[in-house]
């Protein structure tokens, strides 16, 4: 089925982009600069259709030294990357350590299901049970 350009970049924005993402972001390996360049080869050979780019295209780096009109060296621009796809990381182990923390809270009423010796009373106040503290 021929696909129109702009069809095969929301295919490649809605359907590919999303996975390598996630990839990325879940794995905090170091991905060699010739994957992305094969990646890039590859893509823009999808988009045009195997036949010669009518656009010209330019790197990240170089569309962000033109945006930002100021020089970023390659080490800076490496670190800047390694940094985002880290932050991501943190934040993804963050929310799992919250989700592990809300599933293990034990309220003293479940304790008290538990053990009938451990009262089913709020710790801070001591009369409330299970609902929400006066203290």
């Amino acid at each position: 089925m021929p696909f129109s350009m702009i069809g095969r970049i929301n295919i490649i924005k809605m359907s590919i982009l999303p996975k390598f993402l996630y990839l990325f972001q879940s794995i905090p390996l170091h991905i060699p600069a010739s994957f992305f360049s094969s990646l890039n080869k590859t893509l823009t050979k999808f988009i045009w259709n195997s036949k010669r780019p009518r656009l010209h295209s330019l790197s990240y780096l170089q569309a962000w030294k033109t945006a930002l009109q100021t020089e970023i060296s390659d080490d800076e621009w490496n670190n800047s990357c390694l940094l985002a796809q880290m932050q991501t990381i943190n934040t993804r182990f963050r929310l799992l350590q919250y989700k592990w923390l809300f599933r293990t809270y034990i309220t003293p009423v479940k304790l008290h299901h538990f053990n009938s010796n451990i009262p089913d009373v709020c710790v801070k106040c001591g009369v409330d049970k299970g609902g929400d503290c006066t203290d």
